[in-house]
Protein backbone atom coordinates (compact mmCIF):
# COMPACT_ATOMS: atom_id res chain seq x y z
CA UNK A 1 0.00 0.00 0.00
CA UNK A 2 1.65 3.30 -1.29
CA UNK A 3 -0.16 6.86 -0.04
CA UNK A 4 -1.79 9.77 -2.80
CA UNK A 5 0.08 13.03 -2.70
CA UNK A 6 -3.63 14.15 -1.13
CA UNK A 7 -3.58 16.90 -3.71
CA UNK A 8 -7.25 16.85 -4.20
CA UNK A 9 -8.19 16.02 -0.88
CA UNK A 10 -6.96 13.84 2.35
CA UNK A 11 -4.20 11.43 1.41
CA UNK A 12 -5.18 7.68 1.11
CA UNK A 13 -3.77 4.51 1.16
CA UNK A 14 -3.88 2.98 -2.39
CA UNK A 15 -3.26 -0.77 -2.91
CA UNK A 16 -0.39 -1.73 -5.26
CA UNK A 17 -0.94 -5.34 -6.82
CA UNK A 18 1.95 -7.02 -8.24
CA UNK A 19 0.05 -6.64 -11.06
CA UNK A 20 0.05 -2.57 -11.35
CA UNK A 21 3.51 -2.44 -9.94
CA UNK A 22 4.90 -4.72 -13.13
CA UNK A 23 2.34 -2.66 -15.60
CA UNK A 24 2.89 0.60 -14.31
CA UNK A 25 7.40 -0.60 -14.90
CA UNK A 26 6.84 -2.06 -18.49
CA UNK A 27 4.73 0.94 -19.54
CA UNK A 28 7.34 3.39 -18.25
CA UNK A 29 10.66 1.12 -19.29
CA UNK A 30 8.69 0.92 -22.96
CA UNK A 31 8.34 5.19 -22.81
CA UNK A 32 12.08 6.07 -21.42
CA UNK A 33 13.63 3.62 -23.58
CA UNK A 34 14.85 1.61 -20.58
CA UNK A 35 16.79 -1.16 -20.52
CA UNK A 36 20.22 -2.88 -19.14
CA UNK A 37 22.51 -0.09 -20.20
CA UNK A 38 19.91 2.48 -18.12
CA UNK A 39 21.20 4.15 -14.80
CA UNK A 40 18.64 5.80 -13.43
CA UNK A 41 19.14 8.60 -10.57
CA UNK A 42 16.91 8.48 -7.70
CA UNK A 43 15.77 11.70 -5.63
CA UNK A 44 12.50 10.48 -5.05
CA UNK A 45 11.41 9.30 -1.72
CA UNK A 46 10.93 5.76 -1.53
CA UNK A 47 7.85 5.78 0.21
CA UNK A 48 6.28 7.29 -3.13
CA UNK A 49 5.07 6.23 -6.64
CA UNK A 50 7.49 7.98 -8.46
CA UNK A 51 10.00 7.03 -6.25
CA UNK A 52 9.53 3.35 -6.22
CA UNK A 53 7.65 2.32 -8.94
CA UNK A 54 8.83 5.00 -11.38
CA UNK A 55 12.69 5.56 -10.21
CA UNK A 56 13.44 2.41 -8.74
CA UNK A 57 11.70 -0.58 -9.53
CA UNK A 58 11.49 0.74 -13.24
CA UNK A 59 14.81 0.04 -14.41
CA UNK A 60 15.44 -2.91 -11.94
CA UNK A 61 12.84 -4.92 -13.86
CA UNK A 62 14.91 -4.60 -17.15
CA UNK A 63 17.92 -5.23 -15.51
CA UNK A 64 18.86 -1.58 -15.19
CA UNK A 65 21.34 0.40 -12.14
CA UNK A 66 19.38 2.67 -9.66
CA UNK A 67 21.85 5.05 -7.50
CA UNK A 68 19.75 6.38 -5.11
CA UNK A 69 20.59 9.32 -3.04
CA UNK A 70 19.45 9.98 0.47
CA UNK A 71 17.58 13.54 -1.05
CA UNK A 72 17.09 15.88 -3.37
CA UNK A 73 19.25 18.61 -3.20
CA UNK A 74 19.50 20.79 -6.37
CA UNK A 75 23.23 21.50 -6.78
CA UNK A 76 24.15 17.99 -6.30
CA UNK A 77 21.92 16.18 -8.20
CA UNK A 78 23.26 18.75 -10.81
CA UNK A 79 26.57 17.33 -10.76
CA UNK A 80 25.43 13.68 -9.79
CA UNK A 81 23.23 14.08 -13.67
CA UNK A 82 26.64 15.63 -15.24
CA UNK A 83 29.33 13.77 -14.35
CA UNK A 84 29.90 11.10 -17.04
CA UNK A 85 31.64 8.98 -14.67
CA UNK A 86 28.00 7.60 -12.75
CA UNK A 87 27.05 7.36 -16.50
CA UNK A 88 23.50 8.64 -15.69
CA UNK A 89 20.96 8.33 -18.35
CA UNK A 90 17.95 8.38 -16.85
CA UNK A 91 15.86 11.19 -14.10
CA UNK A 92 12.58 10.63 -13.00
CA UNK A 93 11.12 13.56 -10.86
CA UNK A 94 8.31 15.73 -9.73
CA UNK A 95 7.91 19.32 -11.65
CA UNK A 96 9.43 21.51 -8.84
CA UNK A 97 12.82 19.52 -8.87
CA UNK A 98 13.18 20.37 -12.31
CA UNK A 99 12.77 23.58 -12.01
CA UNK A 100 15.11 23.83 -9.37
CA UNK A 101 17.97 22.17 -11.33
CA UNK A 102 17.00 24.82 -14.39
CA UNK A 103 17.28 27.79 -12.02
CA UNK A 104 21.01 26.46 -10.99
CA UNK A 105 23.01 29.61 -11.71
CA UNK A 106 25.16 28.53 -14.13
CA UNK A 107 23.01 25.47 -15.08
CA UNK A 108 24.26 24.59 -18.94
CA UNK A 109 21.55 21.98 -20.70
CA UNK A 110 24.69 20.64 -22.57
CA UNK A 111 25.99 18.94 -19.41
CA UNK A 112 22.82 17.08 -19.14
CA UNK A 113 22.92 15.70 -23.38
CA UNK A 114 23.75 12.44 -22.12
CA UNK A 115 20.46 12.24 -20.52
CA UNK A 116 18.26 9.37 -22.62
CA UNK A 117 15.11 10.66 -20.47
CA UNK A 118 14.63 13.39 -18.06
CA UNK A 119 10.60 13.02 -17.06
CA UNK A 120 8.80 15.34 -14.54
CA UNK A 121 5.79 15.18 -13.12
CA UNK A 122 2.96 16.15 -10.36
CA UNK A 123 2.22 19.36 -11.44
CA UNK A 124 2.34 21.72 -14.76
CA UNK A 125 5.41 22.02 -16.47
CA UNK A 126 6.30 24.74 -18.78
CA UNK A 127 6.65 23.65 -22.51
CA UNK A 128 10.49 24.25 -22.52
CA UNK A 129 12.47 24.41 -19.20
CA UNK A 130 15.86 22.77 -20.65
CA UNK A 131 18.11 24.03 -23.58
CA UNK A 132 19.49 21.39 -26.17
CA UNK A 133 15.95 20.22 -27.10
CA UNK A 134 14.57 19.06 -23.23
CA UNK A 135 10.73 19.51 -23.96
CA UNK A 136 8.30 18.24 -22.47
CA UNK A 137 4.77 16.88 -24.15
CA UNK A 138 1.88 18.83 -24.40
CA UNK A 139 -0.81 18.21 -21.88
Amino acid sequence: MLYSSGTTGKSKGAIITLLNAFASSLNLSLDMQCNADSVFLCDMPLFHTAGLLGAARTPLSVGGTVLISQKFDAPVTYERLSDSSRGVTHYFCVTQMAMALRQLPGFDGHRLARLTALITGGAPTRKRIFAVGWTTASP
